[in-house]
């Protein structure tokens, strides 16, 4: 199941039972500067207790005060301070081999590859979904997801490549579409939004409706109140709040 992360409506107004039109507040405002307010306690770093991937030692080769030498002096332990890095990350190449078997009959029989290895080369289902969640999650183009795969990774790929990935990726993920539609269908509210955005040069209205665990966002050249049934294919029966 295709969960999502959940998004965050501030201006929101409760909708009377079988009333689809949403209803949209004005916020009101507190009055409060941006950002942090005085008192909010700060959060910092938490050290990491796990075994370190790797310790550096950083000993004083001579003393600071008399200028003495401190290379055979037995070094006591000191404060210890943590870097949190990530590791640069390398592609991985697989050779599927499709072996042969002769039966005692003449019959050549080729071992069958799996799905997925079907043509001479072939992304993996990792490369997939790191280009679905860069498109779909984190909203990146095509163009940009397919630089960032070659400068990370080394791995050329054209805006188009990345386009079929995200269609295949999407065919796969039908039954999980289908059940984040029903879930919505059955939620006693749902909540609604839409952004506009550009597709194919013209503008789109990305609509975005959720419950408490899933998320369906659909692109419709509508901003209408009817997108539920165009987009969705169904309407909701009970609550819908427009943020």
């Amino acid at each position: 199941m295709i969960n999502s992360v959940l998004l965050s409506f501030p201006r929101i107004a409760p909708i009377a039972q079988g009333h689809h039109q949403p209803i949209y507040t004005n916020p009101v405002k507190s009055g409060k500067k941006p950002g942090g307010q005085p008192g909010h306690k700060g959060h910092t770093l938490a050290f990491c207790t796990d075994e370190p991937d790797e310790e550096i030692f950083h000993s004083p080769d001579t003393c600071s005060s008399c200028g003495g030498s401190l290379k055979e002096v037995e070094a006591e332990q000191g404060e210890v301070h943590q870097v949190i890095d990530i590791s640069v990350p390398s592609k991985v190449i697989i050779n599927h081999h499709s072996m042969i078997k002769r039966c005692s009959c003449g019959k050549c029989n080729k071992g069958t590859f799996p799905s997925g290895v079907k043509g001479m080369v072939n992304y993996g289902p990792a490369i997939s979904a790191l280009i679905a969640n860069l498109s779909v999650c984190q909203y990146v183009s095509c163009a940009r997801v397919a630089g960032f795969i070659e400068d990370l990774y080394k791995i050329h790929m054209s805006s188009a490549t990345v386009s079929n990935i995200l269609g295949r990726f999407a065919k796969n993920c039908k039954n999980n579409i289908e059940q984040i539609k029903e879930n919505l269908y059955l939620s006693e509210v749902v909540n609604s939004d839409e952004t506009g955005n550009k597709v194919n040069g013209a503008k789109w209205w990305m609509h975005t409706y959720q419950n408490d665990l899933f998320t369906f966002i659909g692109a419709h050249p509508s901003r209408g109140a009817g997108c539920p049934t165009r987009i969705l294919s169904i309407w909701f029966p009970k609550q819908c709040i427009g943020a």
